[in-house]
């Protein structure tokens, strides 16, 4: 026997509720009226093509079958059809892959190809362009050690430049980048791996001359070092050598907004900045030492860079969930704004990645705010950046090289594309909404619009139009959340 349910019961029950939660939702919620974003027409940036890598996360990870009850292995995310399709559906286009060079060649007969062989083929075969990153390991190999390293012995050098030469060689028309050396320790002398300015382009000349020997048409660059002064003034004295120039197709770094869990979420938001100071930084040190076109390169980001913590590997939460998104968005935007090539997301999967840990390979929090940029905004290879204005007052932050710099609260960015012309608002207020009122001009107006918001209440959504809005007087009224992006185009 069934039993009928009282309806217009119900219905009140669930409009008290639905009352209720919008009271706690908004309770410690305030709202800021009154700022006021003004896009003009002038071009200050084009996305660059190929403009967004990820580094290399496999051949193989170690996962647990909870069915037969047992550890098995499976293939990262670059052998995986599901994971490759989520790749291409943000438009990723390169990723970088670690070569420990004193692990392929322990000694001077042996050489260990097989980790590499794989990762070049699976990246090659997901249709991306390969990123080899050639690193130097400690001081230990072929009789260095601690107190001289092995890049300070003749042999050493020789076996670091035929291990480079071999890897070129083996990788012939398939690997469009080289990136020598990582995150060398140029300027901290006395502490473990010191390397020094000069010894570092010595070696880095030497592996540029052995790949191009063998691959003219591969772009060699580096060092991979931290943000903007060091990058800068390492590829000055690269150009400084009799035929630097030549061996530097481009000038990569690093930029981690946060080293320590506690930081707090403002301290690593005022940090955002550092993504477009950085590469203007190193052009504007590039611009009076060559006429040649190199480019800028930012190898690993994203919001920390903790992987340990009480002595077990740990990364920050902040790096995957909705907070890192908005990290990601920010990075990406500003890099592309100051004039970076291409950004690469450190890494791929798990902790630090866009996609969670295989046999799943489901799309973090994080992977959907980079989604919205480039389904919603349209920004992708060949988009424009459009010079924007906001009415709200700036705050000082931590400029990347020296000095204090501008944020906002509301941080605005302007994209245009085949597809329109779209506002990208990014608040990075955690506990405060923003009223904002949005001037499109010129050939970029129109009457109406749509909206799109990525917030831990709309993730998966963000990527459809969550509402429609018509401009009243050429203006258009949103409400920014807190933590959100809002994107009306």
């Amino acid at each position: 026997m069934s039993r009928g349910v009282n309806t217009a019961a119900l219905r009140a029950w669930m409009a008290v509720a639905a009352a209720l939660l919008a009271c706690c939702a908004s309770a410690d919620v305030t709202v800021t009226e009154g700022v006021t974003v003004t896009v003009g027409e002038r071009v200050v940036a084009t996305v660059a093509p190929g403009f967004l890598g990820l580094h290399y996360d496999g051949p193989e990870h170690q996962a647990w079958d909870p069915v037969r009850q047992r550890p098995l292995s499976l293939a990262g995310a670059y052998g995986s059809p599901a994971a490759r399709a989520s790749l291409h559906g943000i438009g990723v286009g390169c990723a970088r892959i670690f070569v420990d060079v004193p692990g392929v060649h322990p000694d001077a007969g042996t050489f260990n190809w097989e980790r590499t062989d794989t990762a070049v083929g699976e990246v090659a075969e997901s249709g991306m362009d390969v990123m080899l990153c050639l690193h130097q390991g400690g001081p230990e190999w072929l009789g260095g050690s601690s107190e001289r390293p092995w890049w300070e012995l003749d042999e050493g050098r020789a076996a670091w430049r035929a291990a480079v030469a071999a890897c070129a060689a083996r990788y012939r028309g398939k690997v469009r980048y080289y990136e020598i050396l990582n995150e060398p320790n140029l300027i901290k002398d006395g502490e473990a791996g010191f390397m020094g300015w000069e010894r570092s382009v010595d070696l880095y000349l030497s592996a540029a001359e052995a790949i191009k020997q063998a691959e003219p048409g591969a772009l060699c660059g580096g060092a991979a070092t931290w943000a903007g002064w060091e990058s800068g003034a390492w590829a000055a004295r690269v150009l400084a050598r009799p035929g630097g120039e030549a061996l530097l197709d481009f000038v990569s770094y690093h930029i981690y907004t946060s080293h320590n869990l506690d930081d707090a979420d403002a301290a690593i938001l005022s940090k955002v900045g550092w993504f477009e100071q950085a590469p203007r930084h190193i052009r504007a040190e590039l611009a009076g030492l060559t006429d040649k076109r190199v480019q800028i390169v930012l190898t690993e980001f994203n919001t920390s860079a903790v992987f340990s913590k009480d002595g077990k590997p740990y990364t920050d939460p902040r790096d995957v969930n909705v907070f890192g998104g908005l990290v990601s968005a920010l990075a990406l935007l500003h890099s592309a704004t100051g004039g970076c090539d291409m950004a690469m997301h450190y890494s791929t999967s798990g902790g630090f990645g866009l996609l969670v840990w295989p046999p799943l390979y489901d799309r973090q929090p994080a992977y959907y705010a980079v989604a919205l940029l480039r389904e919603a905004a349209g920004f992708a290879p060949g988009a424009e950046l459009l010079d924007v204005e906001t009415s709200e007052p700036p705050k000082a932050a931590p400029h990347c090289v020296k000095g204090e710099s501008e944020t906002y609260d509301l941080q605005p960015f302007a994209v245009r594309s085949a597809s329109g012309t779209a506002v990208v608002l990014i608040n990075k207020q955690r506990d405060a909404a923003v009223a904002a009122q949005i001037r499109f001009t010129g050939e970029n107006a129109s009457s109406e619009a749509q909206v799109y918001v990525y917030s831990a209440m709309r993730v998966a959504d963000a990527v459809y139009p969550a509402s429609a809005v018509t401009a009243v007087g050429g203006v258009f009224e949103v409400e920014c959340a807190p933590y959100s992006i809002t994107v009306v185009k």
